[in-house]
């Protein structure tokens, strides 16, 4: 994101008719960049929902194969090598809620910050307050997205991996290695997630910060 033409309209002011003009360009650019913004994160809460919301149903389908699915059928599809048993639709079941639970909390926290942010006028002043809270609201999130995203995620990853090891019996030596393999990309996909936060929401809060002090110290 690069506020330096906006900057550089609003420093550039000196009299009273260009400053008129120059909070107008401003708040024209300010709409242009929360619109991409917004677009960008809507895609991004519109991807992980739908993830979600297929992987959930995917988990319980399969579930309901185990518990109504031929042994003969499964095992020539899936090569299982034992028989399913109650603990297995169980932890399929569990997988399923914790993928639901993260879809729901995507969406119930981007309807509430929705409506906290319909309390901010339509001026300048007022979007560039609504825009710092998003930013917030953002930068929130990824901060504590270890508990409400990646924790209930990989659970649920977790115990569909142990349901798929148990029916297809493999060795030690793979479940070790996948196991290891697992740990690293819980770690990775923390890192990613947080990762806009200092790369592109810390400068994005600064920038409308600075902004913001000028235009309150210009109209006082």
């Amino acid at each position: 994101m690069d506020f330096e033409e906006m900057k550089v309209l609003w420093d550039s002011q000196n009299e009273d008719p260009l400053y008129a003009v120059n909070q107008a360009g401003l708040h024209a650019m300010l709409l242009r960049e929360s619109c991409d913004f917004r677009r960008a994160v809507f895609w991004r809460d519109l991807r992980e929902i739908s993830i979600g919301i297929v992987a959930s149903t995917g988990f319980l389908l399969f579930g309901r194969l185990l518990v109504a699915g031929q042994p003969e059928l499964l095992a020539s599809w899936f090569n299982i090598k034992v028989s399913p048993t109650a603990w297995d639709l169980v932890a399929l079941v569990v997988a399923a809620i914790l993928w639901i639970h993260y879809a729901l909390w995507q969406y119930a926290s981007r309807k509430r910050q929705e409506h906290r942010e319909r309390k901010f006028a339509a001026s300048l002043l007022g979007d560039l307050e609504r825009e710092i809270a998003g930013t917030e609201h953002q930068i929130r999130m990824l901060k504590n997205v270890l508990g409400w995203g990646v924790l209930p995620v990989w659970t649920a990853t977790f115990l569909f991996l142990f349901v798929a090891f148990r029916l297809l019996d493999l060795s030690g030596w793979i479940v070790l290695v996948v196991g290891v393999a697992f740990l690293g990309a819980v770690v990775l996909d923390l890192r990613w997630k947080q990762r806009p936060i200092p790369r592109d929401l810390l400068p994005r809060k600064h920038e409308l910060e600075s902004l913001r002090e000028k235009l309150r110290a210009s109209e006082g």
